[in-house]
């Protein structure tokens, strides 16, 4: 038997088929291969390959609804899978051949409820049924494809998807040879209907008196249209195989099933058949509450509508689930709950106000109180409170602890009592101490193993209090009762030689104190390097003592400068022989000035007692020495030292001066440069080499531009540990002085006793602040005449009370704050 060529359509011969086996021709295997089928969506149709000698046709195949395009959840839907031309005749008995098999893949067809392989249904691969008892005449072979449909039972909407088939594949199978019978004929959409059942209650909320049952009902909205969208067959398959018996659930909220309400029989649906689908769901539902006897607050529960065959009876949606409230009868005889005792306030040695809450059903509130060392209880009359919810009982012992009880009533009922001890404060000691270093609370720890934090009734107690290194600084905050405590001071002093550093007080009891140096002096501060004792001073009557040291194991905590520089840049050079300042800040032996590049220092003397030091061309710092002999850490005397600069080789920065020396404890600056200097560069060194420092934002190296007027620069130091610390510098850039007034614009209107002189502000240097305008006979004296300020927003003057027939001369000129413009002249005539 010779080979079969496959030829395509339009196309040449092929080379032989390789899918000949045991001589029978290669469509036979082929059409094994017709069998591979993915299902996507739409019709599709599957090409094959005919037997014969010689050429090959074309097989085409389609897929097809059987049913229509609607699917039902829990269901099997079928689609149809038509192959034409015929198949080949049967292979003989003696050469058994696998059938090809039909491979379906479901691809998502739309954005909104999608349905997802094997989530919402299920495809598969099927054996290609009856192809090898094919007739030679037959057109066509039909086969029918069983989809899967999931019920999962969720309120998801309708869902799409679509089913398609390719080209089969397999062993002597060409691929090629196969095609849909037209476009789209490989692919069908079917709609997934939601049979799923929404159980809604009659009300969100629902409200019953206590000791009453409460009647409600849930219908299953939209079932009707659901089961009624379907065809028949799927209908009557969807009521017996989708809907289960529902379960009504309650849940515990402030009202508990057993003690305020019956929980309810968890029964409520019925199987939905075509003889009940009338009915289509409505149930009826009843929740018995409990009379407890006891006045309480509204409580509630919520019921929900559950599906015994999903996970943990998950409730459907919001829909299916209503609030239950219990409320108390208006008017009943139940005895009210205790109240609660909110505090009881010291109010003299003698006297202590007790305060309570609200308690549902009371109409009036009893008090009761004793010493704890005795069993006799003082009762006040019911409703005898100085008002409904608090008391002052006078009288008491000084320095006794008492037992408070309060009980409400409702008419002859009365609530259990609420009972708590009132301990009234020792005179002249502390409820609470907390320490701080300006950014996070400190621990007190007591020294002695049998005390856990503060104990204020035990001043005889130490305290350990550990710091950061760098810290300087610590604020305090006391708290009594003791009415009689006037002042809490707290003193820091050297542990080594009891010298002080520093001390503060508060007078208003949770007042917090300002900072208070725990390293230096009243004058001056630096970082603790050392154990530091604390004190606090109650009047005269108690002392707390603590030790605070610097834990060298933590981070540092120093954020201050040691130096804040400006370097000025503009238009102009620095001047030759240029004289720069530097205060040397006490309690420092030396000091470094840094000057800008390239400025040659020739000589460098300072104020303590005419030392001096010379410094070779080129240098860009020079250290200059405080007083020879001071003692820097007791804080020597401070001391000014000049540098010579010569700005002939200089990079055109400029120093600019600070308000006032600076301090690292003083955090806010001023400074004034003229107009000319447009930028500045801020030097600012912190103490501490682990700090950082940015600069508005940035590096300090990157330059400040000014506007003219003030400029606010922020300098913030980032210590090691990462507490912050802000120095503030407010450079004001001074205008130009203005320009002079254009002699065109000055005009004048002299009548016979005045002359009114007018003119345009000048259009050159800065903006006027004001006019300066002076008339004077011609020929008098210098000084003599008359002068008149006026501000920016005038430029016109009137000078009365002239000579007649007399000639005047006249100037004028602008001012600011940079300088005055020059004179503008004139003259004019008084009128005889």
């Amino acid at each position: 038997m010779k080979d079969s060529s496959v030829v395509s359509e339009g196309a040449g011969p092929a080379s032989p088929n390789p899918a000949r086996r045991r001589g029978r021709p290669g469509p036979v295997r082929w059409l094994c291969a017709l069998a591979a089928l993915v299902l996507c969506a739409g019709a599709a149709v599957v090409a094959a390959v005919p037997a014969g000698a010689g050429t090959t046709t074309m097989r085409t195949y389609e897929l097809f609804f059987r049913s229509g395009s609607v699917a039902a959840e829990g269901l099997v839907f079928e689609v149809g899978l038509r192959v034409s031309p015929p198949m080949p005749d049967a292979p003989p008995p003696d050469d058994p051949m696998d059938p090809p098999l039909v491979e379906t893949t479901v691809f998502n067809a739309s954005t909104h409820h999608v349905s997802t392989n094997n989530s919402d249904l299920v495809s598969g691969t099927f054996p290609l049924q009856g192809w090898d008892a094919l007739n030679a005449g037959d057109t066509s072979r039909e086969q029918i494809l069983p989809l899967i449909i999931h019920a999962d039972r969720l309120f998801e909407g309708d869902e799409v998807f679509e089913v398609r088939v390719g080209p089969p594949t397999g062993p002597g199978l060409d691929a090629s040879l196969f095609r849909p019978v037209r476009a789209g004929a490989d692919r069908l959409r079917v709609t997934i209907k939601d049979t799923t059942i929404t159980p809604v209650f009659s009300s969100n909320s629902y409200s019953v008196t206590e000791g009453d049952t409460l009647t409600g009902s849930v219908r299953s909205t939209g079932l009707r249209s659901k089961i009624y969208d379907l065809p028949p067959p799927l209908a009557e398959a969807s009521m017996g195989d989708n809907l289960n018996l529902l379960s009504l659930v309650a849940r515990n909220g402030s009202a508990r099933a057993g003690t305020d309400f019956t929980a309810p029989p968890a029964s409520l649906f019925k199987k939905i058949t075509p003889a009940n689908l009338g009915d289509y769901g409505v149930r009826r539902f009843s929740i018995a509450t409990i009379d407890d006897s006891v006045c309480q607050p509204t409580r509630s529960f919520t019921v929900a509508v559950a599906d015994p065959g999903r996970t943990n009876s998950a409730v459907f949606d919001s829909r299916s689930t209503a609030t239950v409230y219990i409320s108390e009868p208006a008017d009943t005889t139940d005895a009210p709950p205790a109240p609660p005792i909110y505090g009881m306030d010291h109010v003299s040695a003698t006297e202590m106000t007790v305060r309570w809450g609200s308690a549902i059903c009371a109409d009036a509130y009893q008090l009761a109180y004793k010493p704890t060392s005795t069993t006799t209880w003082t009762t006040l009359a019911s409703g005898a409170s100085d008002s409904k919810y608090s008391h002052t009982v006078r009288g008491l012992t000084a320095d006794t602890a008492y037992h408070v009880r309060v009980r409400a009533k409702n008419g002859t009922v009365n609530s259990a009592w609420t009972t708590m001890t009132y301990t009234p404060p020792t005179a002249g000691k502390l409820t609470g101490l907390t320490l701080d270093d300006g950014t996070n609370d400190l621990v007190l720890l007591p020294v002695e193993a049998n005390a856990d934090g503060f104990q204020g009734d035990r001043p005889e107690l130490r305290y350990a209090v550990k710091v950061a290194p760098g810290t300087r600084s610590v604020r305090f905050t006391p708290t009594w009762l003791d009415a009689n405590i006037s002042r809490v001071a707290g003193t820091t002093a050297n542990y080594t030689n009891n010298r002080l550093i520093a001390t503060n007080a508060v007078s208003t009891s949770g007042s917090q104190s300002n900072h208070i140096k725990i390293a230096g002096s009243d004058a001056y501060s630096v970082p603790i390097s050392g154990p530091v004792k604390m004190q606090i001073q109650v009047d005269s009557s108690s002392t707390y003592n603590l030790l605070i040291t610097p834990d060298e194991t933590w981070a540092s905590a120093d954020n201050y400068l040691q130096r804040i520089v400006l370097l000025g840049s503009g238009a102009q050079s620095s001047p030759a022989n240029q004289q720069i300042a530097h205060s040397v800040p006490q309690r420092r032996a030396s000091d470094v000035l840094t000057l800008s590049a390239r400025s040659s220092v020739h000589a460098v003397s300072d104020t303590f007692g005419g030392h001096s030091a010379a410094a070779s061309g080129g240098v860009s710092a020079v250290t200059m020495d405080a007083s020879p002999g001071a003692d820097a850490s007791a804080g020597g005397d401070s001391g000014d030292a000049t540098a010579q600069l010569d700005g002939s080789g200089g990079s055109g920065s400029v120093r600019i001066d600070l308000s006032e020396p600076f301090d690292d404890e003083q955090h806010g600056y001023t400074a004034t440069v003229p107009n000319d200097v447009t930028s500045v560069t801020v030097d600012a060194s912190p103490a501490h080499a682990e700090a950082t420092v940015t600069v508005n934002g940035n590096t300090p190296d990157t330059p400040v531009q000014l506007e003219v007027g003030a400029n606010r620069v922020s300098i913030e130091v980032t210590a090691e540990n990462g507490y912050q610390r802000t120095y503030t510098v407010t450079i004001t850039r001074q205008p130009l002085p203005p320009g002079e007034i254009d002699p065109d614009g000055l005009q004048t209107n002299a009548k016979r006793r005045r002359i009114t002189v007018a003119w345009d502000a000048p259009d050159s240097g800065g903006a006027p602040d004001g006019y300066i305008v002076h008339i004077r006979p011609q020929g008098g004296k210098q000084g003599s005449g008359a002068t008149k300020r006026v501000d920016a927003d005038r430029t016109s003057v009137t000078f009365k009370r002239l000579e007649p027939g007399t000639v005047y001369k006249i100037w004028v000129r602008a001012h600011n704050s940079a300088g005055k413009g020059d004179r503008t002249r004139t003259t004019a005539a008084t009128a005889d």
